[in-house]
């Protein structure tokens, strides 16, 4: 789990440096990653819990 968070952060840090992310919607980008990463974050905890 630390893994895939650390990834996802630097990968849109990645894109934003790149110049692959219009700085308008930075804000939105980090949003967004912030609800993917949860959504993930508790899909894999309950698939580790075997309740998913």
């Amino acid at each position: 789990m630390r893994q895939l968070s650390v990834h996802a952060f630097a990968e849109l840090e990645h894109d934003l440096a790149n110049g692959r992310i219009d700085r308008s919607e930075t804000e939105q980008r980090w949003r967004q990653l912030g609800e993917d990463l949860i959504t993930a974050l508790c899909g894999l905890s309950a698939a580790l819990l075997g309740r998913g």
